[in-house]
Order: C-alpha cells, then sequence, then structure tokens
C-alpha cells in the first residue's frame, strides 16, 4: 500500500516539476542598426512565450543583471562557454537560452542556443524569415519550439504560413470599378452625342450638364481603379516575397542542382543547407 502511494506522489511530482530557464541577451550581428532594438524585444517576447507553459519558470531580468554585475561580466552581448554555466549555477537554473540575429541574402534569422547548464550541452533552434517585419512571428515560431525541445509540451512547427495580404479582394474591386468606369465611360459618350444632335437651345444646358456629370464620376471611378489596381499589385509580391516563416533545429538539407552551360554540357551537384 505504501509503495503504491509512494508511486504515486512520485509520478505527482514529476508531473508537476518545473525547470528554471535563464533567457540571456542576445545579439545583433546583422550589421544593421535597423535590427538593434532585436536585441531587447527578442528576450522580452521569448519570455512572454514560455510563460505560457507551467512546466518552465523564467528567471527575472534584473536578477540575471545582478549576477553579471556582481561577477563583472559584460551585461550585455552573448555569454560564451567559460562563463555560462557559471552564471547558470548562481542563478539555479538548469538552461541559458541566448543567440544572435543574422542576415543572410536578405533572409533575417533568429539563431537560439539552449545550454545545458549542468552538461554545457547545446542545442540550436532557428527562426528564418524573407524579411525583418515579422519578429512577432518568428519568436512566437521560437517559443513552441524552445517548450517542445525543454519539457515536450505541444508540437513542434517546422514553418508558420504568415497572413496573406487580401489580393482577391483587391481583384474584384478592380474588375468592378473597371467594369463601372466601362459602364460611365459609354453613358457619357450616349450624352455627349444626345448634346451634339440637340436642335432646340432649351435643350443644350441639360444634356450638357448630363454628359459633363457622367465624365466626372468616369474619371472618379477610373482613378479608384488605378488605386485598386495599385493595391492588387502590392498585395501580389508581399505574398510573394514573405509568405512563411521557416524553423530549422540543425537539419542537413540536401537539394540537387543541374545545370546547363554555355558549352551544352550538363553540370550535376548538390547543395547543402545547413
Amino acid at each position: 500500500m505504501y509503495k503504491y502511494l509512494l508511486l504515486l506522489i512520485l509520478i505527482s511530482f514529476s508531473l508537476n516539476a518545473q525547470i528554471t530557464v535563464v533567457i540571456a541577451a542576445f545579439e545583433n550581428n546583422s550589421g544593421g542598426f535597423n535590427l538593434d532594438y532585436w536585441e531587447k524585444a527578442i528576450p522580452d517576447f521569448l519570455t512572454s512565450e514560455l510563460s505560457k507553459s507551467d512546466k518552465i519558470v523564467i528567471v527575472e531580468r534584473n536578477k540575471l543583471d545582478k549576477v553579471l554585475e556582481e561577477q563583472a561580466l559584460v551585461l550585455s552581448g552573448v555569454l560564451d562557454s567559460s562563463n555560462v554555466q557559471q552564471v547558470g549555477k548562481l542563478l539555479g537554473a538548469q538552461f541559458i537560452i541566448q543567440g544572435t540575429i543574422n542576415q543572410t541574402n536578405s533572409k533575417t534569422r533568429i539563431d537560439v542556443n539552449i545550454i545545458k547548464v549542468k552538461t554545457g550541452e547545446v542545442k540550436n533552434e532557428k527562426a528564418i524569415a524573407t524579411d525583418e517585419n515579422h519578429l512577432e512571428e518568428m519568436t512566437q515560431l521560437l517559443g513552441n519550439n524552445i517548450i517542445k525541445v525543454l519539457v515536450g509540451q505541444g508540437t513542434y512547427i517546422e514553418k508558420v504560413q504568415l497572413s496573406e495580404m487580401p489580393t482577391t479582394y483587391f481583384m474584384i474591386a478592380t474588375a468592378g470599378f473597371a467594369v463601372t468606369t466601362i459602364l460611365l465611360n459609354n453613358a457619357y459618350i450616349n450624352n455627349l452625342n444626345d448634346y451634339r444632335d440637340a436642335t432646340q437651345l432649351s435643350e443644350f444646358d441639360s444634356k450638357y450638364d448630363k454628359a459633363n456629370n457622367m465624365n466626372n464620376l468616369k474619371i472618379i471611378a477610373a482613378s479608384i481603379t488605378g488605386v485598386a489596381l495599385a493595391g492588387t499589385i502590392y498585395c501580389w509580391i508581399r505574398n510573394i516575397s514573405a509568405n512563411e516563416i521557416l524553423a530549422s533545429n540543425n537539419k542537413i538539407n540536401i537539394y540537387p542542382n543541374l545545370v546547363f552551360s554555355p558549352e551544352n554540357k550538363i553540370i550535376t551537384g548538390l547543395t547543402i543547407v545547413f
């Protein structure tokens, strides 16, 4: 009886066990000053995301800063391997999370190192976007995957499909206003012909006003059509250039290449992406 009771207590303890995590600095290695604010924003976003798990306790930032100050360590920048475990132990943390911000081939990437304090083992996670306008979505993806790695909660997400711009609605609006412009132009031409065919002096003013009103409405409709068309093109380009955020956890992707040279030779090869 006591054995079963002890087993139940141990199972209950394991189910409710929490781990303590330190979210340290993220360093902007992109070379762009416009991403400097990400150094503070990413830890804040990740703190919010990881706090959603009842199995993770986040060490407050002021406690981390205090330890760094007491140990005469740098208050900003990524901790190196010589002191990361020391800081983790002083804060009573099982894991330290830190990383870098990078840009390559116009893509923006957040690299995250999840360091196990006890052993120094490092697990890497990445979030890659086609531009720098998706910080919140990138940190949401990272937060989800870090929780999966640390405590096994949830499902690992390989990519996030971004909300598409409303291209269809702009296309419908463009088509609708284009048809309206054509109809108003036909009405303008008919009224203009009526004005030209008028034979009585009393008809001139009214027919002229009708033709003039139709022409003004046609110009307005044509202008709105142009705006709607510009919106369609803008949304279409945005949907092509930034439609998803990818995750990477040290997987190696291999892509076959087939190139036709000017000398009519076929060159084959492999592209390896880490």
